[in-house]
């Protein structure tokens, strides 16, 4: 039998899956591991969406949850910033980077970012970047300091590739942004799941 759902309790069923109604009560972090990746391309933007579904929580909060490395913003899929639980940054990009970086291979031969140009991009930065963080700003001029290139859209190229490797994330508050740092810096090492894994 065929069970009819109007607009409305469509809609309420929605604000309940998003934690927008009711609000839910927790923390910060535990409001991003729940949406598993939530839409991050505009910074300021993206904190006022966590938080209004922590109830009680403040821009603060959600900036003090970055400070601490609970969450970070990367590019785990469709080549968009996201915050989620540093946790699951790793096995989201091993479940998702190939075929991204597969999808990109002609934007980056276009913007003449060839294969040793973005592997000597990486080595540059595991070199200069460990132990520290860096301003957008600041890597763009890592990058042309050894002769990278990040004019027109090289230098975000060549962040979104190393963030396909797990190389680099967002960081702690920087400014109005974020700080690039390293992955393995940031995010304490874990064991991914297995893939061939089966539930019963």
């Amino acid at each position: 039998m065929a069970i009819e759902v109007g607009g409305r309790e469509i809609l309420r069923l929605r604000e309940f899956t998003q934690r927008i109604d009711p609000v839910a009560t927790g923390t910060v972090t535990e409001t991003v591991r729940h949406l598993l990746a939530t839409q991050a391309q505009d910074f300021g933007n993206a904190l006022w969406a966590v938080g209004v579904r922590t109830k009680g929580s403040t821009r603060s909060d959600v900036l003090a949850a970055l400070e601490r490395g609970e969450i970070v913003r990367s590019l785990p899929m469709r080549g968009t910033l996201h915050f989620v639980a540093a946790e699951d940054l790793r096995w989201m990009l091993a479940l998702t980077s190939a075929r991204t970086l597969q999808g990109a291979k002609t934007r980056f031969e276009n913007l003449g970012l060839d294969r040793a140009t973005l592997e000597r991009a990486a080595a540059i930065t595991q070199r200069e970047l460990s132990g520290g963080a860096m301003s957008r700003d600041e890597f763009m001029r890592l990058l042309r300091s050894n002769g990278i290139s990040p004019e027109g859209q090289r230098g975000y190229h060549v962040i979104f590739y190393l963030s396909q490797l797990s190389l680099v994330c967002w960081g702690p508050p920087s400014g109005t942004q974020q700080a690039l740092v390293l992955v393995d810096d940031w995010i304490p090492a874990q064991t991914l799941p297995d893939r061939d894994r089966r539930v019963r």
